[in-house]
């Protein structure tokens, strides 16, 4: 039974919410060149969120 992945989905997903929340009030407070760095972590945290997501899609839960 895959029914720990449910959670592992819940949890990502709102940790990459959190994360982007977190870098849009970096934008508001610090120039732009200064977070490139954070920007290209984040490009890359979501490639890998949306490869789980889409061999996760490919599961049966249940």
């Amino acid at each position: 039974r895959l029914h720990p992945l449910i959670i592992c989905v819940q949890d990502s997903s709102l940790l990459y919410d959190y994360i982007v929340k977190v870098l849009f009030k970096l934008h508001d407070s610090l120039p732009g060149d200064t977070l490139q760095g954070h920007r290209q972590r984040l490009i890359d945290q979501f490639r890998r969120l949306k490869r789980f997501y889409e061999q996760a899609s490919t599961l049966q839960y249940f």
